[in-house]
This record gives structure tokens, sequence and C-alpha cells, in this order.
């Protein structure tokens, strides 16, 4: 019995043994792999760190020549540098101006990378594309305005603010209704930075504008549209943003008085004032700073009772429409100085803050 147990004992401690030591020889694999991986990554960042400053260089080059640059006076590229290219060219055309511009785009169209840009396009990830985009910007040729236009209608949010950036810097207003038939149906919900955009285009761009404004569609998209109308300053707008001054949408009619005070024609009169008798606070508060902006005499009575509005904005923005309109609305501040509650208050605060500005 003994001797059986001592048998399978031993058997059992050699199995233990031998599987120990397949798993240090498997260890050991492991450990030599990823010696030569990392070997391998060392050596591709040495040769990547060595052709990044040869890039360098040669850009650097180019910029600095008295001559443009040609095919046999440039350097040609190596498999894998467009990457390094397209990261070097997009920080360098943050900071260059003019004909600098126009020699690094002319050395990329020697090194002829469009087709990696094409490629890149369809199947890189969001921040190499936006990069691309924003290269493609400062070129010139249709090709790359096409490639553009195909961006504005990428479900990648986005991309796509980068592409009509893009498309909004190299003033390309005939293709302004191509791009906006989309938007409406788009994802897009970055409405200041949409609006920023859209506002590059000028005056122009109004008719687009208005109708992107009116059509139904994501909220978002229509109030960039309303922004944007609102910074141009074009009296073109006033008949489309009439129309949605009364909407039933709060935010859309609050930033449609807001932007005809910045436009200042006397059409919206009626609407600001009934816009600072509305329930909903916002819209008050965009409509003080629209009589603010348009100088409304007549809304002072009413702006001096909104002083004691129970919104913070409302009152602000009340305060500072009395403030601007000069010296009739300054002394209604300081009478309101002598009133107790909210009102009071607000007027007390804003003198102050005007004192020590």
């Amino acid at each position: 019995m003994s001797a059986s147990h001592s048998a399978s004992e031993i058997g059992l401690l050699n199995a233990i043994i031998y599987m120990s030591l397949i798993l240090a020889a498997m260890s050991l694999c492991v450990i030599f792999f990823l010696f030569l991986k990392r070997r391998a990554q060392e050596k591709k960042w040495s040769h990547k760190a060595r052709r990044r400053e040869f890039l360098d260089r040669t850009l650097r080059g180019v910029l600095a020549a008295p001559m443009e640059p040609s095919a046999a006076s440039v350097p040609g590229l190596l498999k894998g540098d467009e990457d390094i290219v397209l990261d070097m060219a997009v920080d360098m055309l943050r900071v260059i101006r003019g004909k600098d511009v126009a020699r690094i785009i002319a050395l990329l169209e020697i090194w002829n990378i469009r087709e990696y840009l094409r490629a890149t396009l369809m199947r890189g990830g969001r921040g190499r594309r936006i990069r691309i985009v924003t290269l493609l910007a400062h070129c010139q040729d249709s090709e790359s305005l096409d490639l553009l236009l195909e961006q504005t209608a990428t479900e990648d949010p986005y991309v796509q603010l980068a592409a009509l950036r893009g498309v909004a810097d190299r003033k390309a207003v005939d293709h302004l209704s191509r791009i906006v038939g989309h938007l409406p149906y788009s994802r897009q919900r970055n409405t200041l930075m949409l609006a920023d955009i859209l506002q590059r285009f000028g005056e122009p761009a109004v008719p687009v504008l208005n109708k992107l404004a009116l059509e139904p569609g994501m909220p978002q998209v229509r109030l960039a549209a309303i922004h944007s109308l609102g910074a141009i300053g074009s009296i073109d707008a006033v008949d489309a943003l009439l129309k949605l001054a009364s909407d039933t949408d709060a935010e859309l009619r609050a930033q449609t008085l807001a932007a005809l005070g910045r436009i200042g024609d006397m059409r919206a009169q009626r609407h600001i004032l009934r816009g600072l008798e509305d329930p909903v606070d916002e819209v008050r508060a965009q409509s003080a700073w629209a009589a603010g902006l348009m100088n409304l005499r007549e809304a002072m009575p009413v702006l001096l009772a909104r002083l004691g509005d129970s919104h913070w904005w409302t009152r602000y923005r009340a305060a500072e429409a009395l403030f601007q309109m000069g010296p009739p609305g300054v002394a209604m501040l300081h009478a309101a100085t002598r009133t107790q509650g909210s009102g009071g208050e607000m007027a007390v605060q804003y003198l102050a803050e005007k004192a020590a500005a």
C-alpha cells in the first residue's frame, strides 16, 4: 500500500516538475518575445525620430530657400513618412501666412501625398481626418475643395465641423446650399461653434442661412443659423427673423430677439417690447439685451420694472440696457437704488460695477 502511494506521489511530483519546466520555458519565450518587440519598437521610434528631424529640416529649408520647391530640389518621401509630414505641415500652416503657405502646399504636391489623404479620409480615425481637412483648407485647387465638401456630409460631427470651417475659410459660398442641405438632419450639436463657422461665409450667405433658420429640423442647427445671422448683421435677415420672433420654441424665440437686437432694424421693436413680457426667463433676458443694443427708449418703463424680475439675468440685462441708454437710463438706475427689494439691489450692484470699471 505504501509502495503504491510512493509510486503515485513520485509520478505526481514528476508531473509537477515537468509542468513547471514547461511553464518556465514558456515564460522565457514570452520574455524573449517582449524583448524583441521592445527592440523593434525602439528601432521604429528611433527611425521615426530621425525621419522627423530630417523632414523638419526639409520643410524649414523650403521656407528659407530663395527659389520655389521642385522635384529636383527636394528629397523624396519614404514609406510611412506621410503621417509625419501631415502632422508637421498642419502645425506649420497654423503659424505661417501668404507665400509660405503656398510653398508648403507646393511641396506636398511634389511629394504626391494626395492619395494618402484621400485614403485616410475614408478609413482613418477622427484625429487624422480632422488634421487632413485642416490641411485641405489651405489648398486652392478644386479637388481638395471636393474632398472638403464630401466631409461636410460625414456622420462624425467633429470632422464635419472641421470640414465646414475649411470650406468657410476658402470662401466657397457657392457651395453653401449644398452644405446646409443636410445640416438640419445631421448629428450636429455644437451650436456656438457651428454658428461661428457659418458667419464666416459673410453676407453672401444670408439667403441660405435664412432658409436654414426657417426650416424644420435639428433645433441646434436652426439656432446656429440664427446666431450667425445676428453676427453678420444684414438687414436682409430681418424678414426671416421676424417670422421666428413668435416661435413656439422659447429658445429659438429668445435667440431670434437677440439677433434682431444685434442687427438693429426698428421693425423688431414691437417684438422686443412683447418679449420683455414673455413668461420664459431667457426670452425676457434676451429681449432686455436687445432693447439696450437698439437704444429703445420706449422700453425704458418696462426695463425699470424688470429690475425686480424673478430671474437674475433678466434683472442684470435690464440694468445694462438702461445704462446703455445714456443719462435718462442712468437716472432711472440711480432712482431705483433708493427702492427696496431685488430691483434696488441690482441697480446698486450694476452702478457699482460700472464705477469700478
